[in-house]
């Protein structure tokens, strides 16, 4: 609303090969905006490549969600969502230190595509991979953004993982 633009991708780290997901806010003018995380970056999940958020979302209260993939280990490959709030800071109110990390060794998950639905749950997209079968994927998160992720259920080539509801 007030003209800024937001955008999400990696920084590399100049001492180390590791790739730092990062969310940067510019005023309408094009720079950084100084009031937003650290000389208008935020830095979130670091890990090797391709850690990346692909895409932001503005949820209605200023916070900001970016998805992506996160690499924790060179044969791991993980589906990423964090949420920052609207200073750039991440928001520990959500997942662990503000990220939500779904995978395991020797798969290959990545979700470079989300969602927001009117009730607040999110939905991001992207592909799970492993033993030559590529599918494709889709995490529902609840409004909490705590519960636990179901079981797949395997039809035509897709994935399709939901959340239950705790209590």
């Amino acid at each position: 609303a007030d003209g800024a633009i937001v955008v999400s991708g990696a920084q590399n780290s100049t001492s180390t090969s590791a790739a730092i997901v990062t969310i940067a806010r510019l005023n309408a003018d094009g720079t950084l905006d100084d009031a937003f995380g650290t000389d208008g970056l935020a830095h979130l999940f670091t890990g090797g490549n391709p850690t990346r958020a692909a895409q932001v979302i503005i949820q209605p209260d200023g916070a900001i969600l970016a998805c992506g993939t996160a690499s924790p280990a060179a044969n791991e490959r993980d589906s990423y969502l964090c949420r920052v709030t609207s200073d750039g800071l991440a928001d520990a109110s959500f997942g662990v230190n503000g990220e939500l990390i779904f995978g395991e060794v020797n798969l290959y998950r990545e979700t470079p595509c989300m969602a927001l639905q009117p009730d607040g749950k999110v939905i991001v997209g992207g592909i799970d991979a492993g033993g030559g079968v590529v599918n494709t994927l889709l995490l529902r998160y609840g409004t909490d953004m705590s519960t636990s992720i179901s079981e797949p259920s395997k039809t035509d080539g897709i994935i399709i993982r939901s959340t239950r509801p705790e209590g």
